[in-house]
């Protein structure tokens, strides 16, 4: 031990960062709390970096999801402008035969109403 180096003190080591400033470990926690919830009052950043993190672990899947993804957006997105430009065209995604909220005619019949369905 040289003389510019303190002697180590047994009674704060391992104490964490807020020893130096006096702070306890509860303090500390609130004081972290209390910024997560100003970045991110609905706790919804830690989820979403372990989802990304695990899409990163397996990148084939991913990208078969994102394609898959893609392909039914594009054929919903050409069946919405066949029907706008007139079209009868068959509905790329059917409802349930046994889902009986869309059994009204007027959710074919009716443009609008057949677009949000």
């Amino acid at each position: 031990m040289t003389a510019r180096e303190p002697a180590p003190d047994t009674a704060r080591e391992g104490a964490g960062i807020g020893a130096g400033l006096g702070l306890s470990n509860e303090r500390l926690k609130e004081m972290r709390q209390g910024v997560e919830s100003l970045i991110d009052p609905f706790g919804m950043v830690a989820p979403l970096t372990h989802a990304h993190g695990a899409w990163g672990l397996h990148p084939m899947e991913f990208a078969e999801l994102a394609m898959r993804y893609a392909a039914d957006l594009t054929a919903l997105q050409l069946n919405v402008g066949a029907r706008l430009l007139g079209r009868e065209t068959p509905d790329v995604v059917r409802p349930r035969p046994d889902d009986q909220r869309f059994s009204d005619p007027v959710w074919t019949n009716e443009l609008g109403w057949d677009l949000l369905k």
